[in-house]
């Protein structure tokens, strides 16, 4: 695949992918595979500010550094296995209200699966609420990495089916070589090691602003027949992340959400769950 943006900046790139999958037997699946990406950042983002105009002035930056921000290029390792497991057969009757078709069997079936990634990126791309504005502001890092598992298992018997998976990732970056006014450049900070805001930016891997620890979701479905199509549906969501990143307004920041997040303590940590419930009946007959 070939990439030409044509934005703020002009850049293109190559990308190779390779993937390949194994199964030694009917039942399982191996998976592996390599992709390079090439991510432009959102426009409405990546937009350039006149920040001279703030010159002695009192909204001034502490730096006037302001490079364009640039597109993401990145390296995409990812493997994995899932493995089906037949759980046996029984009779369609005990799941149904009329009677089922002669001789039909429920056969259940179990599959889980494991996949593990890791990204590597240069002038990774994140954004940010600076200051009292309401819309997101965009800059890059240098370096970068994400890395992270995810576990998967559905069952199915029947009409009756559930699922549940799970992930668990991490995303730290170091170097901001774009929109560098975002970040304060002027007071050295004891827990940081007498360094600014942006000097430690520039020498330290932190925790990006959506960072998302851990996210779970569950859910289960029956459906029943009794000349009406009826399904009932129970989905439950989970995740868990940093709930605030760097809040660094021109020329101020809020010391207290940045240096945890910096730091990479996880105190501050949002928790979000939703659960849904969801009753369909469709009229007509079996087919």
């Amino acid at each position: 695949r070939f990439d030409q943006m044509y934005q703020y900046v002009d850049a293109n790139q190559l990308s190779p992918r390779l993937s390949f999958t194994y199964k030694p037997s009917e039942n399982t699946t191996w998976h592996a595979g390599y992709a390079r990406y090439f991510t432009p950042p959102v426009l409405v983002e990546a937009a350039p500010a006149n920040i001279s105009l703030f010159r002695n002035t009192t909204g001034a930056p502490s730096q006037f550094l302001d490079d364009p921000v640039l597109p993401e290029r990145s390296h995409y390792f990812d493997a994995g296995v899932s493995q089906k497991i037949p759980m046996g057969c029984s009779s369609l009757a005990p799941l149904m209200l009329t009677e089922p078709p002669v001789g039909a069997r429920d056969c259940g079936t179990l599959d889980v699966g494991i996949d593990a990634y890791y990204k590597i990126a240069n002038d990774l791309i994140d954004n940010g609420n600076f200051g009292q504005a309401l819309v997101l502001s965009a800059f890059n890092y240098a370096k970068g990495y994400n890395k992270g598992v995810e576990l998967k298992g559905k069952f199915t018997s029947g009409n009756f089916r559930a699922y549940v998976n799970f992930a668990a990732a991490q995303q730290r970056a170091t170097d901001v070589v774009s929109n560098q006014h975002l970040f304060d450049n002027t007071a050295p900070l004891a827990d940081l090691g007498g360094l600014t805001e942006f000097q430690y930016l520039q020498t330290h891997f932190i925790y990006t602003e959506h960072t998302q620890i851990l996210t779970g979701s569950t859910g289960l479905s029956l459906r029943w027949i009794l000349r009406l199509f009826c399904a009932l549906r129970l989905p439950l969501r989970y995740g868990r992340a940093i709930a605030m990143g760097l809040e660094c307004p021109l020329g101020r920041h809020h010391r207290s959400s940045q240096r945890n997040f910096m730091r990479g303590r996880h105190r501050r940590l949002q928790n979000l769950v939703t659960v849904g419930l969801f009753l369909r009946a469709i009229t007509g007959t079996q087919s």
